[in-house]
């Protein structure tokens, strides 16, 4: 990478031109450093970096630039720019010193390097997964079994399952409640009321918010 240098009483000196003219001038200074012209631009570079190419008249008028076989010559401000040949030993020093301290040259400055986002680690996907799991077992279902059927709790409702076919026709009529059987692992409490809905082959039965 090169650079172009400019006074502090560059934006003085510049009063005199128009913003396209100004916009030119610096895009000249920085087109040659970039590409080692000593100042010394080709013609047909004109259209590869400048904005307002029409304002070079302006910059040839006030005598700024100059034409020479085939070239624009930038001659305000040059003489505050690095030649050709400063620039390529110092890019030699620099690179020499980089290798001695196990340093690699980057890429060109035409094609920058992207950087792809970092991907997850292992653990963190782990822990990811073992949150989800905790979460999904405070709010899933815990089965237990009864005497007949199934006791099961989903959050705060508590219904009991049975087959179709152990209970009488009256016990799962549509309006029945308050079952018979009672799961033994549930202890004494005190009474409770269900209401007993058929779902396929299945009775359930649930309990009654107190």
């Amino acid at each position: 990478m090169t650079w172009t240098k400019l006074s502090d009483d560059f934006p003085d000196d510049c009063e005199v031109l128009s913003d396209a003219a100004f916009r030119l001038h610096v895009e000249g200074l920085v087109w040659s450093n970039r590409k080692l012209l000593n100042c010394r631009i080709p013609m047909g570079d004109m259209r590869r970096f400048a904005k307002h190419p029409e304002a070079v008249a302006e910059l040839l008028r006030v005598g700024w630039w100059e034409t020479a076989d085939g070239d624009y010559v930038i001659a305000h401000h040059a003489v505050y720019q690095r030649d050709r040949d400063a620039v390529v030993r110092q890019q030699a020093a620099n690179a020499k010193n980089g290798a001695k301290g196990g340093r690699t040259a980057g890429p060109p400055r035409e094609l920058p390097s992207r950087t792809a986002a970092p991907k997850p680690s292992t653990e963190s996907i782990a822990g990811s997964e073992s949150l989800n799991e905790s979460l999904n077992e405070s709010t899933s279902e815990r089965d237990r079994p009864g005497l007949a059927g199934t006791i099961r709790t989903i959050g705060n409702e508590e219904s009991q399952s049975f087959p179709a076919d152990s209970l009488s026709s009256d016990q799962t009529g549509p309006e029945s409640s308050s079952p018979p059987l009672a799961p033994p692992d549930v202890g004494s409490r005190e009474s409770v009321q269900y209401d007993t809905v058929r779902e396929g082959g299945l009775v359930r039965r649930v309990r009654r918010a107190s």
